[in-house]
């Protein structure tokens, strides 16, 4: 006897697609002053651009990321690219020590 495997069909079938694929809740909202990185190739011109930005919160993580982002000799590639050492040329001249 050749075995022959029972389909299910219509409501049963949908119904335990959308079990399997539910709603999930909406993500918690992040902090006003977090920098986030942003998708693909604009990462490196946003960090760039956060550094002289009017918020120090913002600078200060900015630069942490960008010091993490840059163990990679191809990331120091793509900063240099987008200006990088002008943008650490105006920073160094910030008033706060942790930006300097």
């Amino acid at each position: 006897l050749p075995y022959e495997r029972k389909t299910q069909e219509g409501f049963d079938v949908n119904a335990k697609h959308l079990v399997k694929f539910a709603c999930m809740p909406n993500p918690e909202e992040l902090p006003a002053d977090s920098v986030t990185l942003a998708f693909e190739r604009a990462t490196h011109p946003k960090l760039t651009k956060l550094i002289t930005a009017d918020e120090l919160v913002h600078r200060q993580k900015a630069l942490a990321m960008i010091d993490k982002l840059c163990s990679a000799p191809i990331e120091i590639a793509k900063f240099l690219d987008v200006g990088l050492v002008p943008a650490l040329n105006e920073g160094a001249t910030d008033k706060d020590p942790t930006v300097r």
